[in-house]
């Protein structure tokens, strides 16, 4: 978080500009550092932006659900190119309050399912939320703290590094015309492939 000229700490707006959020997204937290950490841990919104115009050509509506939502830079992207919210679920609530903050404007409050993706009561809720509306896009980034280069990297025996097996279960039983997976590059080559291979498997 070096400031690239003044011998200082970037600001969390400074930081929050790098990662191309808008001026007025206002970020929530008890300490500074976890303010850094959401701004850190979140897909620019800028890159999610550029994805959703690669996609929307291809759609006719434009409803999106956002899993392992974090803060909310995946679908801050989408939102800022005409994507309509339908319902967000994460399971960090002090993560949680930023989206839910920045994006109820878009989607009612009881939309921002605070919950374990795990349940079945949780994935249910999810599915529930979208209330019979064709859902064109799902979005998430399932937590890659185990491949991140950052990460003890203990692949096989991190049971989060799982949990694209639940995202792929709300994709099966919403039935979006796509989807986007976020997750670090270290995810394609970790345990030779394991978990690229096991991934391709699911959605193929």
């Amino acid at each position: 978080n070096l400031h690239p000229e003044q011998m200082r700490v970037m600001s969390t707006r400074e930081a929050a500009r790098f990662q191309s959020f808008p001026d007025d997204f206002v970020f929530i937290g008890k300490t500074k550092s976890g303010i850094y950490k959401q701004i850190g841990n979140a897909v620019p919104p800028l890159l999610a932006r550029m994805i959703s115009t690669l996609i929307k050509p291809h759609l006719d509506s434009y409803n999106i659900i956002d899993l392992f939502a974090g803060c909310g830079g995946l679908s801050e992207g989408f939102i800022q190119n005409g994507f309509n919210l339908l319902a967000a679920n994460e399971f960090d609530a002090s993560v949680f309050e930023t989206n839910k903050y920045n994006h109820s404007k878009y989607t009612s409050e009881d939309k921002f399912i605070l919950g374990d993706i795990t349940k079945d009561e949780t994935k249910q809720h999810i599915y529930d939320a979208c209330e019979g509306k064709q859902v064109d896009v799902i979005l998430g980034g399932p937590p890659c703290q185990g491949f991140s280069q950052k990460g003890s990297r203990k692949t096989i025996h991190d049971p989060r590094n799982f949990l694209f097996k639940y995202f792929f279960d709300v994709v099966s039983l919403v039935k979006p015309k796509y989807f986007v997976m976020e997750n670090v590059p270290n995810l394609l080559t970790a345990e030779n492939g394991y978990f690229r291979k096991e991934i391709e498997e699911l959605f193929r």
